[in-house]
């Protein structure tokens, strides 16, 4: 006997849409913090970029110069590998059938669900290593954050203590010095910081007017062109990945020039493709299907375009 199921059942509305999950934006995987190509080639297993430096002077003279200074190029190259994020899920026929007429879901729906997980899985994933790299692929593979050839610098000034003014001086000052030290070429504008440091940046009112905050006011002044925030940039998760060293306590602020010449990474056009069928096994009325990504790690191709400046942790 159903004990009344049935009838109770047939006293419900079900509704037709179906609440799924909600997963945060991943500003690292969805080309919003770096730029992304989509000219990654099937087959290739690196990718290479040639570095040219060019070296040399020139000199005055009057009247017959009697030797000419002469400039020089030097060839390098930079090589990264393709590194492939994959996920999977399995197709259970009786299984599948059965959660879908006990929960009156459609099958169509639980099979875009376990797609949907995947992706996310894999999405996931190449956000933290488009973040953080992965020293497993070599000294190349390192990522947005910790990349060993973008100049550090170890601020020991405290953010939450200053007044508005001195705020909006040291995010100034921040800019001005990574222009300085590239010579004046790079000109970085972009910014990307902890979302604790952005609170601050937000919260802070600057000025006379009490809608004008420290962060609107270094947009308007010029001073940045784009300041975003990234979990991946606190305290924890920097030590958590390696790229600070336990009980550092201090968020890390990345500027930089956000243009594919200076950063960016390399994905396939298709982005996320799936595993030919016959690749995949079927056994006991059981079928697996599989997902993957191919991806270059974050290329930092001017690396003395940006800066790192690590600060202090809200406390």
């Amino acid at each position: 006997m159903s004990n009344g199921y049935n009838l109770q059942r047939s006293l419900q509305q079900l509704n037709p849409d179906v609440i799924r999950q909600e997963f945060r934006e991943l500003g690292y995987d969805n080309g919003r913090v770096v730029p992304t190509k989509f000219d990654l080639r099937r087959g290739v297993a690196s990718v290479r970029n040639l570095v040219m430096t060019q070296q040399g002077t020139a000199d005055f003279f009057i009247g017959k110069p009697t030797s000419s200074p002469k400039v020089s190029v030097s060839v390098d190259e930079d090589q990264y590998p393709v590194v492939g994020i994959w996920s999977g899920y399995d197709e259970d026929f009786f299984g599948t059938e059965t959660q879908s007429a006990s929960t009156d879901i459609d099958y169509t729906e639980i099979v875009a669900g376990l797609q949907m997980a995947a992706k996310e899985a894999i999405a996931e994933k190449a956000n933290l290593f488009a973040a953080y790299g992965n020293t497993r692929f070599g000294t190349l593979a390192t990522g947005f954050i910790n990349n060993v050839n973008v100049p550090v610098d170890n601020s020991a000034v405290n953010p939450y203590t200053l007044t508005p003014a001195e705020l909006y001086n040291f995010m100034v000052d921040i800019q001005r010095r990574a222009n300085f030290d590239s010579n004046y070429v790079a000109n970085p504008r972009d910014l990307e910081i902890s979302p604790t440091f952005h609170t601050l940046l937000m919260k802070t009112q600057f000025g006379t007017d009490a809608n004008t905050s420290v962060k609107a006011a270094l947009l308007r002044d010029g001073v940045y062109d784009s300041i975003g925030e990234s979990p991946e940039l606190l305290f924890d998760r920097l030590e958590a990945n390696g790229v600070l060293a336990a009980a550092t306590n201090k968020d890390r602020i990345v500027i930089y020039r956000k243009d594919p010449l200076c950063v960016c990474r390399q994905l396939q056009k298709e982005i996320m493709r799936m595993i030919p069928q016959e690749w995949m096994t079927v056994a006991n009325l059981t079928r697996s299907y599989g997902m993957f990504q191919l991806q270059t790690p974050v290329q930092w191709k001017k690396p003395l375009h940006g800066r790192y400046i690590n600060i202090n942790k809200q406390t």
